[in-house]
């Protein structure tokens, strides 16, 4: 059955990633992007995690083998090392602690999948197979990043700034939606080249 998709505020929680090779790096690097206070434990570092995490107070980089204390008050775990041993261990730990966990092509140790992630700014997809193909996942990514038009994230905050205004002018919600329709889609259509003016105008046309 698929999994329902939710989406979690990660800004300036505690998350553990074990393995520090190409998989732990990815998935690393990844969770930084949305402001999460990351803790990579391994023997072994990438250089890509070395250099990121020069000046980088929300990375840290634990040098040396996972130990069970290193569950501790963490929002998720991805476990992505090569040992079945630490793999199970991880796994189980957090299971009995109810957080989260993630083990990397380990589908029956995971309590969540880690999706393919395309990211513009706040908006964000993610995208998975359930665990079973994760070419299927890369497929869809590549598609939904190239139909995504450079100038939407701005448009995003736009109409996220009109939602004090409207909902001052238009007392209805029907009327606050014909606005929200009508800006969206001539933004759209102009590519962002909407003045404010004519923004506005929208606005109070509808209004009340």
């Amino acid at each position: 059955m698929a999994c329902f998709p939710l989406f979690l505020e990660l800004e300036d929680k505690n998350v553990l990633v074990v393995g520090g090779g190409r998989v732990g790096t990815e998935k690393a690097l990844v969770l930084l992007q949305f402001g999460a206070a990351v803790r990579v434990v391994s023997k072994t570092m990438s250089a890509e995690l070395q250099t990121a995490a020069l000046g980088n107070p929300r990375l840290t980089l634990v040098c040396r083998a996972f130990c069970d204390e290193d569950i501790g008050e963490i929002a998720l775990c991805i476990d992505a090392t090569d040992s079945s041993a630490v793999n199970e261990r991880v796994a189980a730990l957090c299971t009995a602690k109810k957080i989260p966990v993630n083990v990397v092509d380990q589908v029956e140790r995971c309590s969540f999948y880690f999706p393919a992630i395309v990211k513009r700014e706040n908006i964000v997809c993610g995208i998975s197979s359930g665990g079973k193909s994760p070419l299927v996942a890369q497929f869809l990514r590549r598609r939904i990043t190239e139909a995504i038009p450079s100038f939407l994230p701005e448009i995003n905050e736009r109409m996220g700034s009109l939602r004090r205004i409207v909902k001052e002018k238009c007392g209805s919600q029907k009327k606050r939606a014909a606005v929200f329709r009508a800006v969206f889609e001539r933004l759209i259509k102009s590519e962002n080249a909407l003045g404010e003016d004519e923004i506005q105008k929208i606005i109070s046309d509808t209004g009340e």
